[in-house]
């Protein structure tokens, strides 16, 4: 695989006020995640490193998507960039049509605990808080002056298995009952998209499955985009569409496939 790459275009999004929908916003009205033209450089000079170049991508309501790629392709990365942890030196990132390039860090927090998701590998959770405590946790912390929806909450903690747990608190729970806990509150706040970040690499197999599942029905039937950095074939076969990357590029995007077609895709991309 060739490791050198260019510098990418010099198109440079002039940034959206946030919540003008009119600017930036994507063509399909069914996405909910979009990168435009986005490139990311780490470095100067001769050290310079283009972990994106040039990425277009959009992510529709209702999808769940597999991101996939050797290390240092770039999957994470981009992750970042569309969550607005990391700023893209070139390009627009929306949310729902509105520009996330050039927001302050506050501004960006807020719509992260509002209008995000987030179930990563070490679970992350608050390990003095209770079970309960830990679901609310994104409300919490966030600005949102709409009343808190108990009934959603509910629905979450029995579609999830957690009721037996809410009194507890981390440290008591399973590995698997923990990663639980970690998508009932990423869906507390009814987010528009919900990132995970290896969601089933500390966990045994059939508990992984048991996770990707809950993902892929809570994306199909409540209608939320979830976007998943993963290496494994296994879990990205639980996606409705798999993107992979290479060199900062997209270099294939194609629709839900097997484990076993997914492996011999990765394993080009690796000998490419």
């Amino acid at each position: 695989m060739s490791t050198q790459q260019n510098d990418p275009s010099q198109h440079i999004h002039q940034p959206a006020q946030l919540g003008d929908h009119s600017a930036a916003a994507p063509s399909n009205s069914g996405v909910v995640s979009q990168a435009t033209r986005v490139s990311r450089r780490y470095g100067e000079g001769a050290g310079t490193r283009w972990a994106l170049s040039d990425v277009t991508i959009g992510f529709e309501r209702g999808k769940f998507t597999a991101i996939m790629g050797p290390s240092g392709s770039g999957k994470s990365t981009l992750m970042h960039v569309l969550a607005g942890l990391d700023a893209p030196t070139r390009g627009s990132v929306t949310l729902e049509g509105s520009e996330l390039v050039g927001l302050n860090d506050d501004a960006l927090t807020e719509i992260r605990r509002t209008h995000m998701g987030f179930v990563f590998q070490s679970f992350n959770l608050a390990p003095t808080l209770d079970i309960r405590e830990n679901i609310r946790l994104p409300h919490s912390l966030s600005r949102k002056s709409a009343p808190y929806d108990e009934a959603w909450e509910a629905y979450l903690i029995e579609t999830l298995g957690l009721q037996p747990y809410l009194a507890q608190r981390p440290s008591e729970l399973s590995g698997g009952q923990q990663q639980r806990v970690a998508v009932a509150r990423a869906l507390v706040n009814k987010p528009a998209v919900v990132f995970a970040d290896e969601p089933t690499g500390n966990l045994d197999l059939a508990t992984g499955r048991e996770v990707l599942q809950l993902l892929s029905t809570l994306s199909r039937e409540q209608n939320y985009s979830v976007i998943m950095v993963t290496h494994d074939a296994t879990a990205a076969s639980y996606a409705d569409r798999v993107v992979f990357l290479a060199d900062g590029c997209i270099s294939k995007d194609i629709p839900k496939s097997t484990a076993a077609t997914i492996s011999q895709l990765m394993l080009a991309e690796v000998d490419a």
